[in-house]
């Protein structure tokens, strides 16, 4: 079982990137404010401990979420279908649902179309369609493969 690695696009990368800056700079100034009231002895309201936990807490989730998506998303092909994770988050397609599978090489997309003809586009590097495709097809070998070449007119 090969694992087929997610390729973001870039402005899906430039987001996650940005969001974790923006939770660096939340986590940043949330330091300065605790910081602020401790050297002026305040006491903190329940309010602003309230804040201060919720910022830290979200801010360090997305982080975490961000760098595991961005580090461990790939699809694998099991003996029941295609798996994909991204992050925390599994997906599992099942193969007695899927009426074929299609490449579309003037548009460099690979498709899974299930049997309601809903499809599950495969979003990975173009030199990994080939293995792709070979390793699906040579586990469920009557689920139809199907490569279109030209455009659909």
């Amino acid at each position: 079982m090969n694992k087929y690695k997610y390729k973001f696009s870039r402005i899906a990368t430039v987001l996650l990137i940005a969001g974790m800056v923006l939770a660096l700079a939340c986590i940043t100034l949330n330091v300065v404010r605790i910081a602020n009231l401790a050297k002026d002895n305040i006491v903190a309201s329940v309010y602003d401990v309230m804040s201060i936990i919720i910022a830290f807490l979200l801010s360090i989730f997305f982080i975490v979420f961000a760098v595991f998506a961005l580090t461990n998303s790939y699809y694998i092909i099991t003996d029941r279908g295609v798996s994909f994770k991204c992050g925390f988050i599994s997906t599992k397609l099942d193969a007695s649902e899927v009426k074929e599978i299609k490449f579309e090489a003037v548009k460099n997309k690979l498709e899974i179309v299930f049997n309601d003809e809903t499809f599950f586009v495969v979003v990975i590097e173009a030199k990994s369609y080939e293995p792709f495709i070979v390793e699906f097809r040579s586990k469920f070998t009557k689920i139809p493969y199907i490569q279109i070449s030209e455009p659909e007119k």
